[in-house]
């Protein structure tokens, strides 16, 4: 098989590289910066956006998983306000995703 110009031979394992999909300038202004807001302005197409996976391999828990995290952030989020602890945070792979290496230290108080 041929794929934009690469030749795979047969057995040849293919995956998608989601960290690329996601830091790809061409969809996100400034990739590299934390912005949960970009997702305001637009909903991002199935090829744009991949924490679940995609095709056949899609989780199936994805739509259960996306309505509970606004539940829950709504029900927080209401109550505090939360920061970051430090800048210093160093990004490594778990198997296709990206995570922060020691987890994402934040403040958290009570909202004013």
């Amino acid at each position: 098989m041929t794929l934009h110009g690469w030749e795979l031979r047969p057995g040849t394992l293919v995956t998608p590289a989601i960290a690329l999909v996601h830091r790809r300038p061409s969809l996100y202004p400034d990739p590299l910066r934390f912005d949960p807001d970009r997702f305001l302005s637009f909903k991002p197409a199935a090829w744009e956006w991949l924490p679940f996976g995609g095709g056949l391999r899609r989780c199936i828990g994805a739509a259960f998983a996306m309505y509970e995290m606004k539940m829950v952030l709504a029900a927080i989020l209401s109550r505090v306000e939360m920061r970051l602890a430090t800048d210093d945070v160093r990004v490594v792979r778990r198997s296709i995703t990206l995570t922060p290496s020691g987890g994402l230290p934040i403040v958290v108080q009570r909202a004013a």
